[in-house]
């Protein structure tokens, strides 16, 4: 096959005929990347979103409504009393019209652009590469079925990464949705991950309660009972 190809298949081939591996593919990681504009109201409107919606720790929470020692005396205050980190300052709004003036229509064009990334990282647990039928479920509940082809592991076939870009926010991925690739554990192809479900039994408890060493002993010294 090689021959007649070309293409070094060694990658491919080595799991299924020098060893004892089995498949078992796992989605590792997920992570989901948005676009850096560098837009300072964009960008900063962003920061101030996630710092306020950040949890609040147990310090701030108990000292919720509690008088400041800095608002008893004003004259404690200081610079950074009134700085504002997420202000858009003039210095912020020269930087990014000189970022602007270095690309090209097509690279500014692709600053506005609304589309979602992710990096999605698989690891090859079982040991033999095989191709890998993926299944995403959108944010609106619709389905995709997408494969990558084997050549995914060419370079590395312990671990492999693919990047997606959707229109929409992608709630869950699954492996090998129509068990396709005789996939061992299909515990790891979910993510998020799903729970196991297992059964369990209800059972009486034993009515023989097992006796103690002094128990034992005095059962033993006791006479036997006649009739």
């Amino acid at each position: 096959m090689e021959d007649a190809s070309g293409v070094d298949l060694g990658w491919f081939w080595h799991g299924w005929f020098y060893g004892t591996q089995h498949v078992d593919i796992s989605i590792d990681r997920v992570t989901q990347y948005r676009l850096d504009t560098l837009n300072p109201d964009v960008e900063k409107a962003h920061a101030r979103q996630e710092h306020e919606s950040r949890p609040r720790n147990q310090t701030e929470l108990r000292n919720q409504g509690m008088t400041r020692r800095i608002e008893e005396k004003p004259g404690l205050k200081d610079f950074y009393d009134s700085y504002d980190e997420f202000a858009v300052t003039p210095s912020d709004e020269n930087e990014y019209v000189e970022f602007l003036e270095k690309l090209t229509p097509n690279e500014k064009s692709l600053l506005k652009t609304n589309k979602l990334f992710y990096m999605v990282e698989f690891e090859n647990v079982g040991g033999v590469v095989m191709p890998l039928p993926v299944r995403i479920t959108y944010a609106d509940n619709t389905k995709a079925d997408i494969y990558l082809a084997p050549e995914i592991w060419r370079y590395d076939t312990r671990r492999a990464s693919r990047l997606f870009i959707s229109d929409q926010p992608i709630l869950s991925w699954e492996l090998d949705p129509q068990l396709e690739i005789a996939d061992t554990n299909r515990g790891n192809n979910h993510y998020p991950r799903q729970p196991e479900e297992r059964s369990f039994r209800l059972k009486k408890p034993e009515l023989d309660i097992p006796l103690n060493p002094m128990q034992k002993a005095r059962k033993g010294a006791e006479p036997e009972a006649r009739e």
